[in-house]
């Protein structure tokens, strides 16, 4: 078996989604939701947010916002980052 780790923290530009891959069903509707409301909360326009964070946010299961991330990711729309 092969286990494959995702990284729990990523960096978003939820202005740069919207532009650039809008939202196409209701998970990625509801996690570009969640990171409007962080990046508005925190006054920044980039944000960094981890997996539990999104999923707390959003009652969607991880593997899901996984996928969306993914999407997103190959899309140049969001940054896995290492945690050093």
């Amino acid at each position: 078996m092969i286990f494959v780790e995702f990284p729990g923290l990523w960096q978003f530009n939820p202005e740069k989604i919207l532009k650039n891959s809008p939202p196409q069903n209701e998970a990625e509707h509801r996690l570009w939701s969640a990171l409007c409301g962080k990046a508005v909360r925190e006054h920044q326009p980039e944000i960094s947010a981890e997996v539990a964070f999104l999923a707390q946010e959003t009652d969607l299961p991880e593997a899901e916002i996984l996928d969306v991330l993914q999407r997103w990711e190959q899309a140049g729309v969001a940054v896995p980052k290492t945690e050093d």
